[in-house]
């Protein structure tokens, strides 16, 4: 029954499956903090389309000829290749369907750029001196600010754009400031734990610059950014339940450091965003 347990807990986090759960639970977020219907079909679009990427993203030819140190995720990856890409190839359709049949194709060009950046992250396009290419991602420090960056139009920018409201409010830039910081420092919790593997692919990013020690710290300053930015729309219990949010994503950033194994990082760092949801969703439960 244990090794039950363990195979599905690692077919959930290695096959990308949570961290698209973590998508849908932001997406629902925005929409409960600006008091909004959900609209739970974007939601399932955040989770398929996450699903597709990142599926995409770890299931590259190229990575599994790279001369990195091979992690038991990668094992399981190149076990389940066929399987993952079946499920992917039906998510991406999937993701294709529920954009064409809620019309929001009038939002293609937005939509567009964060596709080219998702697929140009970890596609070889940018020529070297040696006559080689390279991945966006490995342009130096740049991967922690596309994986913010898209990560916010996502689960911010596009609620606001599928029910035809202002994203230059004050109460709307502010929310996606405080998304663009939270998910900033919980990405640096990533160059962390691959630094090693940076270091072997000769990617420069915040460890590599500064070390691992003044990027937890900056990791911090952002949590911080984020929790000053709440009191400016928030209170009551939703307020504290993101500084709650804030706080706990604040000692799993303490607690990090580059050789934890892969279930620290993909159940705690990227579960902090599931646990903000919860915790928004409790408050606006509790205030109906």
């Amino acid at each position: 029954m244990q090794s039950f347990f363990r195979d599905v807990g690692r077919c959930i986090l290695f096959s990308n499956t949570f961290i698209a759960a973590c998508a849908f639970g932001l997406v629902w977020q925005t929409y409960l903090l600006l008091q909004l219907p959900v609209r739970l079909w974007l939601a399932e679009l955040a989770f398929l389309a996450t699903f597709f990427i990142y599926n995409l993203d770890g299931l590259l030819p190229y990575k599994f000829n790279q001369n990195v140190l091979i992690s038991e995720r990668k094992n399981w990856l190149t076990r389940n290749r066929p399987i993952l890409l079946f499920c992917m190839s039906i998510a991406g359709l999937s993701s294709l369907y529920l954009f064409a049949r809620h019309g929001q194709t009038h939002h293609i060009w937005f939509i567009a750029h964060l596709v080219a950046i998702s697929i140009l992250y970890s596609s070889r396009i940018i020529p070297q001196k040696n006559g080689m290419y390279m991945p966006l991602r490995n342009v130096p420090l740049v991967k922690v600010f596309l994986v913010a960056y898209v990560w916010s139009c996502v689960t911010v920018i596009l609620p606001l754009l599928a029910g035809n409201i202002s994203i230059l409010s004050t109460e709307n830039v502010l929310l996606l400031l405080r998304r663009f910081f939270f998910l900033f420092a919980l990405t640096l919790l990533f160059d962390i734990r691959d630094f090693e593997k940076d270091r072997l692919a000769r990617t420069l990013t915040f460890p590599g610059l500064v070390g691992v020690r003044f990027t937890k710290i900056l990791s911090l300053v952002l949590l911080l950014i984020f929790a000053e930015l709440t009191w400016f729309t928030e209170s009551g219990l939703m307020l504290f339940n993101l500084e709650l949010s804030a706080a706990i994503a604040a000692m799993v950033v303490w607690f990090s450091h580059e050789k934890r194994n892969d279930y620290y990082f993909l159940i705690l760092a990227d579960g902090m965003m599931l646990l903000q949801f919860l915790l928004v969703y409790l408050a606006a439960t509790i205030a109906i």
